[in-house]
């Protein structure tokens, strides 16, 4: 956290009408300490809130009211902003009213130096640029354009305020090991939102980067299939909202979804069979292939679970809205 701030101060940002606005999502450590003494000398207004209900859109759609202006600008409590990074977010939306979502560069910051070798077999092209999903790395090139909203990860995420509140909010992202049952599609949600919309705009910001830290403890298969098994949580969540209830098309989406899990598990274990008799010992994605298996054992995980399921159907995640694990913590508390 006091590395990310101290970057929004280097970065030199020129607007006058910028406000921080730091969500303390239940931390136990000394970010309260840390964001206030920083706030002291910041020359531009930082505002603490400390949240003690456990999700990331918890925190993103607190900071979604609480905020003034009409651009939300969402990073991550683990990236270095580089110079000009705010002024190329607002030229993008200013650029064409249509623009509703914009995201820019995350280019890794290895941590461990050089990063393995292997890393190399999860980069995907994509136009003239590059993206590791599975560490939220991503550069699309040094021209700005249009994109799928999919390709705007949430550690360099900006949005038009009035489209997160018109939407309910983000769908629930980021929850800690213990209620990772109730993740949902996070900011991709709003990302597939626009792409449905033929009169909305995904931009790419080229000159709006970030360095996102890459510590060595993601660079291990147990991270990556973390990753995975998140993602798979995730696409179950989308799968559902989408078949709307229980009903015979949520039926065929579990036919298809275990069908698609079937094979998957098989092009897995063919997988990792020659990846056996090579002697490749290294992650690769294969890994992949594991999220259909948690899209589809979370898929019936929901159909069996009337919280889950009323969870997934909310209209609303603003604050306000009712949360099935909010006995379990604290009223949220303005610092």
């Amino acid at each position: 956290m006091n590395d990310t701030l101290q970057s929004l101060i280097k970065s030199k940002i020129l607007e006058s009408n910028v406000e921080c606005i730091v969500i303390d999502n239940g931390s136990t450590d000394t970010t309260r300490a840390v964001v206030k003494s920083i706030a002291l000398h910041a020359p531009f207004p930082i505002r603490y809130v400390y949240e003690p209900c456990p999700g990331l859109h918890v925190g993103r759609n607190l900071g979604a009211v609480l905020a003034k202006g009409d651009i939300l600008s969402y990073l991550d409590d683990d990236v270095f902003v580089q110079h000009g990074w705010a002024e190329a977010v607002r030229a993008c939306f200013d650029s064409d009213p249509a623009v509703m979502i914009a995201g820019g560069p995350c280019r890794p910051h290895w941590e461990g130096g050089d990063p393995p070798a292997w890393i190399e077999r999860f980069r995907q092209p994509v136009g003239k640029g590059w993206t590791i999903p599975v560490l939220s790395l991503i550069d699309l090139g040094s021209e700005p354009h249009a994109i799928s909203g999919l390709y705007v990860y949430g550690c360099n995420f900006s949005i038009r305020r009035q489209f997160v509140l018109d939407s309910g909010g983000f769908h629930p992202d980021g929850m800690p090991k213990e209620f990772l049952r109730y993740r949902g599609d996070g900011e991709s949600a709003m990302g597939m939102k626009v792409d449905a919309d033929p009169g909305l705009i995904t931009a790419y910001a080229p000159d709006a980067v970030v360095l996102h830290r890459v510590p060595v403890s993601r660079l291990s298969r147990q991270y990556i299939q973390s990753v995975v098994k998140r993602n798979g949580i995730g696409q179950a969540y989308t799968a559902f909202r989408e078949c709307g209830a229980l009903s015979p098309n949520a039926v065929k989406k579990a036919l298809m979804l275990g069908i698609a899990c079937m094979k998957s598990l098989s092009r897995y274990a063919a997988s990792m069979g020659k990846n056996f008799l090579d002697r490749n010992v290294d992650p690769g994605p294969e890994e992949y292939y594991l999220a259909n298996f948690w899209a589809f054992f979370h898929f019936l995980r929901i159909c069996i679970s009337p919280e889950l399921r009323k969870w997934v159907g909310q209209k609303s995640y603003l604050p306000g809205s009712p949360c099935p694990y909010a006995s379990m913590t604290k009223r949220a508390e303005n610092g």
